[in-house]
């Protein structure tokens, strides 16, 4: 039971869960025994914890108007602040590769070099037309959705000119993506899962949708199963 509300994101590596705990900052617990997960240590920061996204004992977390905060955690006892990144916008979430953290925030998809992590410098940005709510990222392709208006995909193989490829209008509020094989799962509030062919970025063409009880917001796929947390019907 974590002090504030936990339902922006975790990332779990190495049995250790890392969690956005809003106003509670970052909350990391020892999950190895999935029956009784145990406190380690938290990092509390300007802002709210809103994202997370975890690498090479690194916690990346998208804080709101506290932008980008960047924590060491290799001593997860005792996490320590490396760095911040003010983003233009309220922070909501990240993503990181190759030494570059994607972040979207209210003005739109914000690209952040941070391979000196006390001092991450800004490389480049992609305005989208309304707020950018999440981003991931795979084969230099950023996939945005932005509230209201559905999914972008964007070319990021030249992070200081980012470039739109393609977009999809989902019929809802494209509030989450993830990308296998070629396929796009967004979780698209009132209008439940769509599943999108991104194969050719330039085209992408819907294949079905799922219409979930309520409001989907999240979506993780795993061995052909999608995982959708759907607000007041649970998973």
């Amino acid at each position: 039971n974590t002090p504030s509300h936990a339902y922006y994101s975790v990332f779990v590596s190495n049995n250790i869960a890392y969690i956005a705990d809003y106003m509670a900052g970052l909350r990391i617990i020892d999950v190895s025994n999935p029956q009784e997960p145990s406190f380690l240590g938290s990092y509390y920061f300007w802002g709210y914890g809103l994202s997370v996204f975890v690498s090479n004992n690194i916690a990346y977390v998208a804080a709101d108007y506290g932008g980008l905060q960047i924590i060491d955690v290799s001593n997860p006892q005792n996490p320590a602040l490396l760095g911040f990144y003010y983003t233009p916008g309220e922070a909501l979430s990240v993503t990181v590769s190759n030494n570059i953290a994607y972040v979207t925030d209210v003005t739109g998809l914000q690209i952040i070099d941070v391979t000196n992590p006390q001092s991450p410098v800004l490389l480049g940005f992609y305005d989208t037309p309304n707020e950018a709510l999440f981003v991931t990222v795979s084969n230099n392709i950023a996939y945005v959705t932005y509230k209201y208006s559905g999914l972008l995909i964007i070319d990021v193989s030249n992070p200081q000119n980012p470039a739109l490829l393609g977009s999809y209008d989902t019929p809802g509020w494209a509030l989450s993506v993830f990308v296998s094989n070629n396929i796009a799962y967004v979780a698209d509030g009132w209008q439940g899962l769509q599943i999108i062919d991104v194969s050719n970025p330039q085209n992408p063409a819907i294949l079905c949708s799922y219409d979930t009880s309520y409001v989907a917001n999240i979506v993780f796929v795993s061995n052909n199963i999608a995982y959708v947390a759907d607000g007041n019907s649970g998973l």
